[in-house]
C-alpha cells in the first residue's frame, strides 16, 4: 500500500497552475528521453529462481516486478514483467503449451534453480539474446532471524506465529524453497512447524501450543533449497541463527485490547489506549482486583522491535498512553497486544489488534479474499484513513472538499469498482487462470495521489476426478502392508495440492472383517466414522496420493461379495458441493485353523524339543568323584579291601536322558546291566550315594557293633558315609 501524503494548508491557485504544467512539460521529456523499453508493454523475462530478478535485468526496467508462476509441464519458472499483465496475455500467448500455476502447485513442481538461467527474455516485442555477467566466486554465509509475531506470554492452546528472513552475509535476502521452524523445550527439540514461504528471503509460519509443554520454548528457522548463482556454494559454519523464545504459563487472565482492526495511527505521536479483561472461567474482573494486577500494552513492528507502555486501571479497565515509534517507512503494519506475567500467573492477550502507524496524513488500506479461486469471485476491499487527532481532522476536511475520483485496475487492466473512499471501495475480479492478482485502487483529488494495493493468490479451482475403482483383489491374513493397500490416485484432479478433503466409508457389511483405512500422518487411520462422528480430514500433498489399505484380522473369515463405497468430499468452502465416489473392489480368503496358526505351532514344536533337548543334558543325576565303595563278602575283610571310585566301575558315568547306576552281583563285582544285580548304587537326589535292591538292608549300630535292620522304603536306601551295611552276604561301606 503506497500512499501520498497531503499539505496541512493548501496552494494559491496561479501557483498551482504552474506546477501543474511544469510537470506535464518534465513528465513528457523523461518520457522521450528514457530508453522505449523502460515504458513499452511487450516487456517480461522467464527464468530459474532469482534470474530474472538481478540487478543486471533491474536496471534494464523502472517497474520490474515478479508477476506469477508459469511451468513447462517438467518445472516451475518465475515470470516477472512490467507493472501490467504482460506476463499472462503475451508470454502465455505466445508459448501455448505454457501454462500459469500458484505457489502451492509450483512447490509440487519444483521451481527451477538460478543455474538454469534465463529460460525467455522479451523488451518490446524483441527477444534479448544478452545475459548477466557471471558473478565470482564466492562463500555464502546465511543469517537467520526468526521475528515473533507479538503478544505474550502464551498458553497452551493458543496459536503462536513467526516470521522469518534469510539474508547472507551482504545483508541481501535469500530465497529458498522450503523451510521449518524448530521448536526446542529444554534443548530437545519437540515438534516442526511448516513454513509458508514468500518471496524475498521471507518465510512465516503458526502453531498451536501443544499439550504437555510449559516453559520457555526456543523458536528457530531452518530454511532448505537456498536460492545460491552458478559460481555459489553454502558455508555452513559460518552460518548465524537469531531464534526467539515463547514463554509457555499458566493463564489465570485473558486481556482484550479495545479498538478497530486496521485503526490508523500517525507516526511519532501518543494515542490513548485501553483493554478489559476476564478471568479462566470467562467472567469480568472487578476493578478492585484489577489494582492488584500489573499489565503493559505491547506494540510490535514487523522488524521484531518492541514499544511498551505500563498500564494504569480506570473504570474496570486498564489504560495507557502509548508512545508511538518515529518511523523511516511511510507506513507499517504493527499489532497491539495486552498482557504480562506475575508470581501467581499470568495475564494472557485474548486477541492481537492489527494497526496501520504511517508518516502520512491519509492512507488507503487493503483487504482481499484470501485465497481466490479460478471461475470464482475475488474482492478486494479499500478504504482510505486518516490518523485520529487535528492533523487526521485536516486531511479529512481537504479531501471532502476535493472533487475526488477513483481508478482501479488489476494486473494493469482498468475494472470498475464500487463504494465510495470513506466508506469503503470494492473492487471485483473472476479470474480465468491461476497465479496472481495485483489490485490497484488510485484517489486523486486536491492535486494530490492517494495509492493502494494489495496482491492474492489465485488457486485453481477444485475439481475431483478420482480412478472409479480401486480393486485390491484378493486379500489374505498374513499379507504385508504393502501389497494390502492402493494408491487413490489425485494427479488427474485440478487444485487439491494444499486442500482439505475428507474420506469416509458409509458403513461395512457385518458379515464382512474387512476395514478400509487411510495410511495418512505415519497413522493407519479408519474411514468409516467412529462413535461421536469423526471424520478423516487430510491435506493433500504433492505427491497428490492417498495410500488407502484394507486391513483384516490374523484369521478371516471368507467375504466375497459387494463393492464398498468411498466418498472423497471438499471442505474447502468455496467447493461445498465437490465431490466423488470410488468403489472398493476386494475378496477376503479365509483360512483354516493350521493354516492360520501353524507359524505359531511350529515355533511352540521347536520350543518344547529344545526343551526336551536341554532336559536331556541337566535332568540326569550323577556320582560327586569323590564317591568311593569298599565291598566284601565277610565283615572282617571289609576292614581290608580296598576303595573303588564309584564312577570308574561300570555304569558309574551319566549319560543323555540316562542317570549314572552301578549294578553289582551278589559277590560283589560291578556287572552294568540291571539283570542279575543283586544290588543298585544311585547318586542320591541332594548328593550322596543310595541304594536301591529288593533284599532286606541291615546296617551296623555303632553302640553294640550288631548288624540291625535298616529301613528302606520301596527298596530304595540313602547310605551314610563310613557305616557299613549288608545286603545278603555282601557287604559295603560308602566314603
Amino acid at each position: 500500500m503506497d500512499s501520498l501524503s497531503l499539505p496541512s494548508v493548501g496552494l494559491p491557485g496561479r501557483r498551482l497552475a504552474q506546477m501543474m504544467i511544469g510537470g506535464v512539460i518534465v513528465g513528457s521529456a523523461l518520457v522521450l528521453l528514457c530508453p522505449r523499453h523502460a515504458w513499452a508493454g511487450d516487456t517480461y523475462c522467464v527464468g530459474g529462481r532469482g534470474v530474472c530478478n538481478t540487478s543486471w535485468v533491474q536496471r534494464q526496467h523502472g517497474a520490474w516486478h515478479f508477476h506469477c508462476y508459469v511451468t513447462d509441464g517438467s518445472k516451475c519458472y518465475e515470470c516477472y514483467d512490467e507493472e501490467d499483465n504482460t506476463c499472462e496475455s503475451t508470454f502465455l500467448s505466445q508459448h501455448p503449451s505454457w501454462r500459469s500455476i500458484n505457489r502451492l502447485e509450483c512447490r509440487a513442481i519444483g521451481i527451477a534453480g538460478s543455474h538454469e538461467g534465463v529460460q525467455f527474455y522479451q523488451v518490446d516485442g524483441e527477444e534479448v539474446t544478452s545475459t548477466p555477467p557471471p558473478p565470482p566466486p564466492r562463500d555464502v554465509a546465511l543469517t537467520v532471524e526468526v521475528v515473533k509475531g507479538g503478544g505474550g506470554p502464551y498458553a497452551i492452546g493458543d496459536d503462536v506465529s513467526f516470521s522469518a528472513t534469510v539474508v547472507d552475509q551482504d545483508g541481501n535476502p535469500r530465497d529458498h524453497g522450503r523451510g521449518e521452524f524448530a521448536l526446542t523445550l529444554n534443548g530437545q527439540e519437540v515438534a516442526r512447524v511448516p513454513a509458508d514461504i514468500q518471496r524475498g528471503g521471507h518465510a512465516s509460519g503458526s502453531f498451536k501450543i501443544p499439550k504437555g509443554l510449559s516453559g520457555k520454548l526456543d523458536v528457530s528457522y531452518v530454511p532448505t533449497d537456498v536460492d545460491l548463482g552458478p559460481n555459489e556454494q553454502l558455508d555452513p559454519s559460518a552460518d548465524r541463527q537469531r531464534g526467539q523464545t515463547v514463554d509457555i504459563v499458566a493463564c489465570r487472565y485473558r486481556a482484550t485490547v479495545a479498538g478497530d482492526p486496521g485503526t490508523v495511527w500517525l507516526s511519532g505521536t501518543t494515542v490513548p489506549v485501553s483493554g478489559t479483561l476476564v478471568d479462566f472461567k470467562g467472567q469480568a474482573v472487578a476493578n478492585d482486583e484489577l489494582k492488584t494486577l500489573a499489565a503493559k500494552f505491547e506494540l510490535a513492528l514487523d522488524d521484531g522491535s518492541v514499544t511498551t507502555a505500563g498500564a494504569s486501571v480506570e473504570d474496570g479497565a486498564f489504560t495507557a498512553q502509548l508512545n508511538l515509534p518515529k518511523l523511516t517507512a511511510e507506513q507499517v503494519d504493527v499489532v497491539l497486544t495486552l498482557g504480562s506475567t506475575y508470581a501467581g500467573g499470568a495475564i494472557c492477550p485474548a486477541n492481537r489488534l492489527p494497526v496501520v502507524v504511517t508518516t502520512l496524513q491519509a492512507v488507503m488500506t487493503a483487504t482481499v479474499t484470501k485465497p481466490c479461486y479460478v471461475s470464482k469471485t475475488c474482492q478486494a476491499h479499500f478504504k482510505l484513513k486518516t490518523p485520529p487527532g487535528d492533523i487526521g481532522q485536516v486531511a479529512r476536511d481537504l479531501l471532502a472538499k476535493s472533487q475526488l475520483t477513483v481508478t482501479a485496475t488489476v494486473n494493469g487492466q482498468p475494472v470498475s469498482h464500487a463504494g465510495s473512499p470513506f466508506s469503503g471501495i470494492t473492487v471485483t475480479r473472476v479470474p480465468q487462470r491461476a497465479g496472481q492478482l495485483f489490485f490497484d485502487v488510485r484517489v486523486a483529488g486536491g492535486g494530490k495521489d492517494i495509492r493502494g494495493k494489495a496482491t492474492v493468490n489465485v488457486n485453481d479451482a477444485l475439481q475431483l476426478s478420482l480412478p472409479d475403482v480401486l480393486d485390491f483383489g484378493a486379500i489374505t491374513g498374513p499379507m504385508p502392508r504393502s501389497e494390502r493397500c492402493k494408491m487413490l490416485d489425485f494427479s488427474q484432479s485440478n487444485g487439491v495440492i494444499g486442500q482439505t478433503l475428507e474420506l469416509l466409508v458409509k458403513s461395512v457389511p457385518t458379515d464382512c472383517q474387512g476395514e478400509p483405512v487411510a495410511l495418512y500422518g505415519r497413522a493407519l487411520n479408519p474411514l468409516v466414522p467412529n462413535e461421536v462422528g469423526t471424520r478423516l480430514q487430510l491435506i493433500i500433498d504433492k505427491s497428490r496420493a492417498v495410500p488407502i489399505c484394507i486391513m483384516t484380522p490374523r484369521c478371516p473369515n471368507s467375504w466375497d461379495s459387494d463393492e464398498i463405497l468411498l466418498r472423497i468430499n471438499s471442505k474447502v468452502a468455496e467447493f461445498p458441493d465437490e465431490f466423488a465416489l470410488v468403489r472398493l473392489r476386494f475378496s477376503i480368503e479365509g483360512r483354516s485353523f493350521f493354516s492360520c496358526w501353524r507359524d505359531y505351532i511350529g515355533i511352540l514344536v521347536a520350543v518344547v524339543a529344545v526343551l526336551i533337548i536341554l532336559y536331556g543334558f541337566k535332568c540326569p543325576r550323577a556320582f560327586e568323584m569323590n564317591d568311593k565303595v569298599r565291598v566284601a563278602r565277610d565283615r572282617n575283610r571289609l576292614k581290608r579291601a580296598s576303595d573303588r571310585r564309584i564312577v570308574e566301575l561300570p555304569g558309574g558315568q551319566w549319560s543323555w536322558y540316562c542317570s549314572a547306576a552301578v549294578h553289582m552281583s551278589g559277590d560283589g563285582q560291578a556287572i552294568g546291566i540291571r539283570r542279575g544285580a543283586a544290588l543298585t548304587l544311585e547318586p542320591g537326589t541332594y548328593g550322596g550315594v543310595r541304594l536301591r535292591t529288593k533284599r532286606a538292608v541291615k546296617a551296623e549300630d555303632r553302640q553294640t557293633r550288631q548288624m540291625v535292620d535298616e529301613q528302606a522304603e520301596a527298596g530304595v536306601c540313602e547310605l551314610r558315609s563310613g557305616k557299613t551295611y549288608q545286603v545278603g552276604d555282601l557287604f559295603l561301606r560308602i566314603s
